[in-house]
C-alpha cells in the first residue's frame, strides 16, 4: 500500500503507525492515476475497445451495486455503450474469486471471443467448486438468469430475461 498508494511513496513506512487525519490525503492524491472513474468511454468505443466488467455480488472490498451504478453511468454518458461493454454480476462471488456461489466464468475467454468473432456475449457460463455438478448461466446486465423448467444444475433450464 505504501509504495502504490501514497504521495510521496514511502516504501519504509509502518502501516500501523498509519494516521487517517494525516495519511489519508496522501492516498488521496493518487486518485487521478488509480480510480477508474469516467463514464465517458467514448474515446475507448472509438478506437475499437469492447468491455466486459465482472463483479462479485459477495465481493467484500468493491461494491457490486456501485460498481453496476457505473456501468449504467457510462451506458447514459457514452453514445452507443451497448455496443462495446457488458456488465454481469456473479452471485456469491468473492473478490477476485472464491465465495459460495459459481465461481468459475471465464470473461476472457468471453472477450476474445467477442473481439475474434464480433459477438457480443449475453451471458456467461458459471460453474464453481463448491457446486462441481452444477452450470448456469448469468447474464448481462439487465437480464437476470430465470429457471424455465428441467435440471436445475444444467445451463439449458435457465434462460436470461
Amino acid at each position: 500500500m505504501t509504495y502504490y498508494f501514497m504521495t510521496p511513496m514511502q516504501p519504509d513506512f509502518d502501516l500501523m503507525t498509519f494516521d487517517f487525519d494525516k495519511d489519508a490525503p496522501r492516498v488521496y492524491q493518487t486518485g487521478a492515476i488509480n480510480d477508474a472513474i469516467s463514464t465517458d468511454l467514448s474515446s475507448f468505443k472509438a478506437n475499437g475497445g469492447k468491455l466486459i466488467v465482472v463483479t462479485g455480488v459477495s465481493d467484500p472490498v468493491f461494491s457490486a451495486m456501485d460498481q453496476r451504478d457505473w456501468f449504467k453511468q457510462m451506458q447514459q454518458d457514452t453514445k452507443g455503450a451497448k455496443e462495446f461493454s457488458r456488465f454481469f454480476a456473479i452471485p456469491g462471488l468473492n473478490h477476485c474469486g472464491g465465495g459460495n456461489g459459481l465461481d468459475d466464468v471465464a470473461p476472457l475467454t468471453a472477450l476474445e471471443q467477442w473481439h475474434d468473432n464480433q459477438k457480443a456475449p449475453e451471458s456467461l457460463l458459471a460453474k464453481g467448486k463448491n457446486y462441481p455438478n452444477k452450470q448456469m448461466p448469468i447474464c448481462a446486465y439487465p437480464k437476470v438468469a430465470t429457471y424455465i423448467g428441467g435440471d436445475e444444475n444444467k445451463p439449458e433450464s435457465f434462460e436470461c430475461k
